[in-house]
């Protein structure tokens, strides 16, 4: 049986034994729960004990809904058991969940939905798996590369030899010997 509970999401991924991510972004049903949401389920086991987590994310809102198995979770057949419960209660809802298995996926796979669950946990993020549209957007390999952003700070324009601006607000000032002023000194010990 799943409870809603607050609490921690964060998976460590040797621990993960199942991840499961919804296909679409729907309103569900019975959850009162207003606007479109994705889902994923999560079961994370130490070899002694297991938790199993569905968590419900808004596609526009910075709004989780965590449900999580209230009962014991002892064994690898308890942990399954949860899992297909964790699944059939999205479905209830009108989620479309892929495949849970995780383990014998290969590591980039793993990273990869490991990204999407910690996307889709953390609410000042935007959920990157599921588009507008309500289907899974394109991975990396198919995404269009972006405008190049620079790693290297730009001097400001029209700003002096040897300050560095971020913005409107000077970072280093230094005088014509390298070393920096009394003032940028004072100001670097808050």
């Amino acid at each position: 049986m799943f409870t809603v509970a607050d609490g921690p999401t964060a998976v460590r991924a040797e621990l993960v034994r199942a991840l499961s991510l919804s296909l679409n972004a729907i309103e569900p049903e019975g959850a009162d729960l207003d606007g479109r949401f994705c889902a994923a389920l999560a079961a994370v086991w130490n070899g002694k004990k297991a938790t199993v987590a569905l968590l419900l994310r808004h596609v526009d809102k910075p709004v989780l809904r965590r449900h999580v198995f209230s009962g014991p979770l002892t064994s690898a057949e308890a942990v399954a058991s949860a899992v297909d419960e964790g699944l059939a209660l999205a479905e209830t809802m009108g989620f479309t969940m892929d495949d849970a298995e995780f383990v014998e996926l290969d590591e980039a796979e793993q990273a990869e939905r490991l990204g999407c669950w910690n996307d889709l946990r953390r609410v000042k993020n935007k959920v990157s798996h599921i588009d507008v549209a309500g289907t899974r957007a394109p991975g990396p390999e198919q995404a269009e590369a972006g405008p190049a952003v620079p790693t290297e700070p730009q001097p400001a324009a029209g700003a002096p030899p040897g300050k560095v601006a971020l913005g409107r607000l000077e970072l280093v000032s230094q005088d014509s010997s390298g070393r920096a002023g009394p003032l940028a000194r004072l100001l670097s010990y808050f």
